[in-house]
């Protein structure tokens, strides 16, 4: 650690107070201007509600203990602050990634292994990027390829000199404990902007990413919007690329700031070649026309990049600026970042939690219905009548945006705010939906009496819409504190449906005991927590496919040919040849399959549900020649090849196409370059197959003296 607590350390571009670190510090900036002449909305959901909700949730089936703080210690010989919560559910395991740490769990909550430094995961790269903890981590599961993708931002050189990265990994199988295919994306060529505060979606093309950026890590500029090539990094192809859109202050001065793309959940993806939706609201506190939620279409096109296109959506762009009309609110909170009372030893004045209520909180949740689509998000508001310390309170409010299916406008079908009518403040929130339409919002709790603690709140998929009637949950009651006078909380959290059966919900979330209190100034612990809001629980429709991929040439099973629908699920054979894709709604899809340059697809495959469609396909094996090591045959009484000496050199090729694959007559010619002349003429290798041993042929030249 350093020796002054207050050194500011460039190559973290974190702040160390003692034993703790600050993290993301481009958060301090304000990323949305304030209106100082507009009188502040009262807020237009929360009159909706009635306060004197029933508490009929059922409590949590499961919550166990996530990565803390103590962990950093341990792992780094320090202490950070944010923790970044964020986590995600699949079929098998909890995968929580924290600043700066990273840990899998068994779905009964019993960790699958130690925390380990999330840096881990990426080291293997060994670029300078990828063995870096900078922090600002996502993990998202990918529900089309059973895959993990987990993303964090580096900076070698610091938060004020470029380039910047983000480093992503895409597991290689179902299992998150398991191997990955790691990229460094260089994120900031041709504009130097800092990629702060990066939050990802999984969509069918790409995985898509919104950040807030910051132009040599100075001021607030804007966001990037970014799509990175899905399906050749699910493949582990090198060369996947990303497709950027610079939204700076010079071409959008309004500010695009806090915008999120949207993650799909469940098992009908949307239509094919349906752009990704982002989002960020507006507010007229913030100069904006009107409170409203501007959506636009991410279109991205990995073969042809320059024909891409970000646009608003017609819905959001007919008023401009203003996005989609929805019921006024109030963003504004106290100057800074003290703005969640805790109860005593935490100072009432310096020590309180920062509300982050200027952006869209983690995710822009996506779920296609099939008679409508669907995305839910949420944001801190202040219900209160003023920000200023002694009249703030915290609520949240949530959404859910709809649209029939095809070419149809997104409208608000349902939206509130949370704020029952106590001295209670509610923030940091995450929202989803799930197979039933019963709509969750996960979220911090504290106050003056209250210690921070972990809560949720749900409706039913078939209560009156404008609150969350049924009322709200204790997840965790916190017995500790946080006094770091640095205010730091959140920066999000996560809450996500559980693949398996399409229903039960998983948060995470940070939280503070007398114990954990008692072990630093920022001795922060983390929960996960597993509940069923108790609704009708029906889960959606599902089927799969599955088959065998041989060679057309000799009927042997093909091992590692990539599977993938045209609707964007994913995945590879085993090697035996055998596959089974991810569990999808029933409808027709085509099915492809590929290795190298060979492929083949049944068009018009029905799934049905509950049950399997078998699609065996067989591939026409393709040639791949490459070279293999040489054998000096003669060269002179020293063996070695000196310069103009006349030698004898055996080169060898093999065939590593696929199953089955064999050149009829294969000719090699030895060229004349790099240390050769006076080569001899070509020789006949003759039929090559793949899986055979190499095939060397003799030629004589004279090395270039």
């Amino acid at each position: 650690m350093p020796a002054d607590p207050d050194e500011y350390d460039k190559t973290r571009s974190m702040r160390y107070r003692g034993e703790e670190v600050e993290a993301g510090e481009k958060n301090k900036d304000p990323i949305r201007a304030i209106n100082l002449d507009k009188v502040p909305d009262l807020d237009g959901a929360l009159s909706l509600q009635n306060h004197d909700m029933p508490t009929v949730l059922p409590p949590p089936s499961l919550v166990f203990d996530g990565v803390s703080n103590s962990d950093n210690a341990t792992l780094f010989g320090f202490r950070i602050s944010p923790p970044d919560t964020v986590g995600d559910v699949g079929p098998n395991h909890y995968v929580q990634v924290v600043n700066l740490a990273l840990r899998i769990f068994n779905k009964n909550g019993t960790p699958a292994g130690p925390a380990v430094k999330f840096s881990t995961i990426f080291a293997p790269l060994g670029t300078p990027a990828s063995l870096r903890d900078d922090g600002d981590p996502i993990v998202l599961y990918d529900p089309m390829a059973d895959r993990w993708m987990l993303s964090q931002f580096a900076f070698p050189t610091g938060t004020s000199t470029p380039p910047y990265h983000q480093v992503i990994a895409v597991s290689k199988t179902p299992d998150p404990t398991g191997p990955y295919y790691i990229y460094d994306f260089i994120v900031s060529n041709g504009n130097n902007q800092f990629n702060d505060y990066p939050h990802f979606g999984v969509w069918p093309d790409g995985y898509y990413m919104a950040d807030n950026q910051f132009l040599n890590g100075g001021s607030f500029d804007g966001a990037g919007v970014f799509a990175f090539d899905r399906v050749k990094m699910l493949k582990g192809d090198p060369n996947a690329g990303f497709i950027y859109f610079n939204r700076n202050l010079a071409s959008f001065p309004e500010g695009q700031g806090g915008m999120l793309p949207a993650d799909m959940d469940g098992v009908r993806p949307p239509p094919p070649g349906t752009p990704c939706p982002f989002a960020y609201f507006v507010a007229n506190e913030f100069g904006d026309p009107r409170d409203g939620m501007r959506i636009f279409d991410f279109r991205a096109d990995f073969d042809t990049p320059a024909n891409s296109t970000f646009t608003e959506r017609p819905e959001s762009a007919a008023f401009p600026l203003g996005g989609i009309a929805v019921a006024a609110f109030n963003p504004l909170s106290p100057t800074g970042r003290d703005d969640v009372p805790q109860p005593p030893p935490a100072s009432n004045t310096t020590a309180r939690l920062d509300a982050i209520s200027d952006r869209l909180m983690h995710r822009l949740q996506y779920v296609n219905f099939g008679t409508h689509e669907s995305l839910v998000t949420t944001h801190t508001v202040n219900v209160g009548p003023d920000q200023t310390l002694a009249n703030y309170r915290a609520g949240v409010r949530y959404y859910q945006f709809r649209k029939n299916p095809g070419n149809n406008p997104y409208t608000v079908f349902d939206q509130g705010t949370h704020a029952p009518a106590d001295t209670t403040h509610r923030w940091m929130g995450s929202a989803a939906i799930n197979a039933s339409g019963d709509l969750a919002v996960g979220f911090s709790a504290s106050s003056l009496s209250v210690f921070p603690s972990i809560r949720y709140a749900a409706r039913y998929g078939t209560d009156p819409l404008g609150s969350l009637a049924q009322g709200e949950q204790e997840i965790f009651t916190g017995t500790g504190v946080q006094t770091s006078t640095s205010s730091r909380w959140g920066d999000y959290s996560n809450l996500s449906v559980d693949p398996v059966d399409d229903n039960t919900f998983w948060f995470t979330q940070e939280t503070y005991t007398a114990a954990s209190q008692a072990t630093s100034t920022v001795g922060w612990i983390t929960k996960i927590a597993k509940f069923s809001v108790g609704g009708a629980n029906t889960p959606f429709p599902k089927g799969t496919i599955s088959g065998t991929i041989t060679s057309c040439a000799n009927g042997q099973p093909v091992a590692d040919a990539v599977v993938q629908t045209n609707t964007g699920f994913f995945t590879t054979t085993n090697a035996s040849g055998l596959y089974t894709l991810p569990k999808m709604a029933p409808g027709t899809v085509n099915v492809m399959a590929t290795k190298q340059s060979s492929g083949a697809t049944m068009n018009n495959v029905v799934v049905t549900n509950g049950n399997t469609t078998t699609v065996n396909l067989c591939l026409v094996p393709t040639n791949l020649i490459v070279k293999a090591d040489a054998t000096i045959v003669s060269a002179g009484a020293n063996g070695v090849l000196d310069p103009g000496e006349t030698v004898t050199v055996a080169f060898g090729v093999q065939n590593i196409g696929g199953s089955g694959a064999c050149t009829a007559a294969l000719t090699g010619t030895l060229q004349a370059g790099g240390g050769v002349t006076n080569p001899s003429g070509p020789q006949n290798f003759g039929a090559t197959c793949s899986g055979s041993a190499p095939v060397y042929r003799a030629f004589t030249f004279t090395v270039d003296p």
